[in-house]
Parts: structure tokens; sequence; C-alpha cells
């Protein structure tokens, strides 16, 4: 059985406090308590109160403060590209009640690290928030994608977790000098990074990104392919060829208003 909870809307709109000034962003979100609540008599999805339209995109939560939840810019990316969201709350694993209905997932970013114990290694350096029930959650749906075929898009730490579950690693903590953590609105370009793979027609030879991650895909997973990279040669994008549609970008396109990855992955269901 899947219950379905509708998720609450709760505008953000101003500057956080702290040495990097992040914008903070409306957001859906359910109550910590009534989801776990919930999860005892079922599989949950959670939806958000926009149009129906196109099909059916799963997207990843964040948990924190004892809710769950995701930013409104991930939600309006899907919508525009053309698809339905369908919001993944973190603490269950996937189960044919949840995929059979999803054409696509969205596997998110945010203020959250992978225990290195997951990729094999000891903790070296800074470490943000580690939220286990989200990573095993995320870790379980990608794995699915992989093995099934899904089409599947990570953004920024989304793509981190697609590595990992491929069998490679992570660089803990970059130096601040390479500048990948911008100090700025993350709502304006950073840095440019080089394009290297011709699966990504959408992108320029040069494109200007947004860069808000301190971590990032050190030894590649099985079957991935670098596929844009920035300062320092870090790596920004990766791709899996022998997949329908399996893309990871280190950046967040929807926060600067691209929504290309986003059409693209629904121009690959569509496919």
């Amino acid at each position: 059985m899947v219950i379905e909870l509708r998720a609450q809307w709760a505008p953000r709109a101003g500057w956080t406090d702290g040495p990097l000034q992040r914008w903070s962003e409306s957001r859906w979100q359910v109550p910590r308590g009534r989801l776990f609540e919930a999860l005892r008599h079922g599989a949950v999805r959670v939806v958000a109160d926009v149009p129906r339209r196109g099909p059916r995109i799963g997207l990843t939560m964040d948990l924190h403060d004892d809710v769950a939840w995701i930013k409104h810019v991930y939600v309006q990316a899907v919508w525009r590209a053309g698809g339905h969201p369908v919001l993944l709350p973190p603490g269950q694993m996937p189960t044919e009640a949840l995929w059979r209905d999803l054409q696509g997932l969205v596997v998110t970013g945010g203020a959250v690290d992978l225990d290195p114990a997951l990729y094999g290694q000891a903790r070296q350096g800074r470490l943000d928030a580690i939220v286990p029930e989200r990573s095993l959650s995320e870790m379980a749906w990608t794995a699915h994608a992989l093995q099934s075929g899904l089409p599947l898009l990570g953004v920024c730490g989304g793509m981190q977790v697609i590595n990992v579950v491929a069998g490679g690693t992570l660089v803990q903590d970059l130096p601040v000098w390479l500048g990948h953590e911008q100090r700025h609105d993350a709502r304006r370009p950073g840095h440019p990074v080089r394009v290297l793979s011709p699966l990504f027609p959408w992108l320029r030879p040069v494109e200007q990104i947004n860069s808000t991650h301190h971590q990032a895909v050190d030894r590649l997973g099985a079957g991935l392919v670098a596929a844009a990279v920035g300062p320092g040669d870090v790596l920004e994008a990766l791709v899996m060829p022998g997949h329908p549609f399996l893309w990871g970008l280190q950046w967040h396109p929807e926060l600067i208003g691209d929504v290309r990855p986003y059409r693209a992955l629904l121009a690959a269901i569509r496919r």
C-alpha cells in the first residue's frame, strides 16, 4: 500500500546567517512525526500542490529540523521541463509500489555529506551534516535506477551519490583556494567548466555555472565517464554511456534558472 501525503508550502525568502550568506529558498515540507507515522503503515509518496502534467519524476527530499523538505526550485524545474514532480521522503527503501509509476528520478543536493564509511574511508577534514535516513534511501533509489535503466539525474550531492553507488570515492574536503564553494549568491554563476563529453549537447564547450560544494568525485565508479571539469580539474559532470539516461552535475542549474538538464531528462523518457 502507498500512502500519499500532501506537502505543506513554506515560504522562506531571505538571506541566511553565516559566512556563505545563502539565499533561503521557499520549500515544500512534511513534519517528521507525520511522515514516520505514515511509514508505519506502508510506503509513502509526498505530493506538492502543483498542476498534474507529463511523466512522473521522483525527487528525493532532505531531512532536518524535524521536517522532510525539498526546495521549491527542484519542483519548479521538473514542472517547467514538462514533468510531474513526486516527492520521495527519506527513511524508506524503494519498493515496486513506489517505482512502478515513476518514469524518472532526480537525486537532489543539500548541505549533507555521505558518511565516508560508505565508500571505505575514515573521516578526514570538514564534514557537513550526515543524515543516514536520507543517504541510505538515496543510495537505494540510485542502485535501482542503475539496475533497471530508470532515467536518472543527480544534482550536486546527487552526483556524488551516483559515484559512490557505482563503487567510486569522494574528495572529502576540497581546498578553499580552489573556489568551489562560492561566497556570493548561488543564483549567480561562480566559475566556468570545460565540457568533455558530446553526450551533453545542450552545454556549450565552456559553461558558466554556480558552485556550492566542498566535496567532489575522486575515483570514478564503474561505468562512469568524466563529462566536465572545473578549476583544479575537479570533476563537474559525469555520465554513464551504457545507461538510457544517467547524468550527474556538480552544480545547481535550477538555482540559476537553467532547466535544460531537466528537459533532457524528460526528452530521454519520451524517447
